[in-house]
């Protein structure tokens, strides 16, 4: 259990489904900025894989924020926003505007810690969170298997 003087921020998990005779999901995990238990300043990070048929589960990529929160000019908001959200979520916008994929359940909200955000600065896929993930899927409607059909997009 993770105490709540060590929580730091919250990761976001959000899983697309695209049903076909060829189904395949896309699993994004976004991780906060904040201070790593070492001290210093963590980027936000997106991790993404593409699940099919044919490559089943895929090696998780990555995407950090071009800048600091706080270095941001806010006085143009849209170039701004550009500035640090990783290039992922304009792909996560492209397949949502393309139609074939949609949301599979809720997404996830999960307690990120100092410690967590250190394996995230060392570019590694913070466990730890995905464990927390993987034990939320099953109460917001994931199916155990991110290909499976009998899951219900929201």
């Amino acid at each position: 259990m993770t105490e709540p003087n060590d929580i730091v921020g919250y990761a976001l998990y959000i899983e697309m489904y695209k049903p076909s005779p060829n189904s395949s999901a896309q699993q994004i995990l976004l991780t906060p900025e904040g201070m790593n238990a070492a001290g210093y300043h963590t980027p936000m990070r997106a991790y993404y894989r593409d699940v099919n048929m044919f490559g089943r589960k895929r090696r998780w990529q990555q995407r950090s924020a071009a800048k600091k929160f706080r270095e941001v000019d806010w006085a143009n908001a849209e170039e701004a926003v550009q500035e640090i959200v990783p290039s992922v979520l304009n792909r996560l916008a492209s397949i949502t505007a393309t139609g074939l994929y949609s949301l599979r359940a809720q997404p996830a909200f999960v307690e990120v810690t100092a410690t967590d955000l250190n394996d995230v600065a060392q570019g590694k896929l913070p466990y730890k969170v995905m464990g927390r993930v993987n034990k939320c899927r099953e109460k917001l409607g994931y199916p155990a298997d991110p290909l499976e059909a009998s899951a219900h997009p929201v």
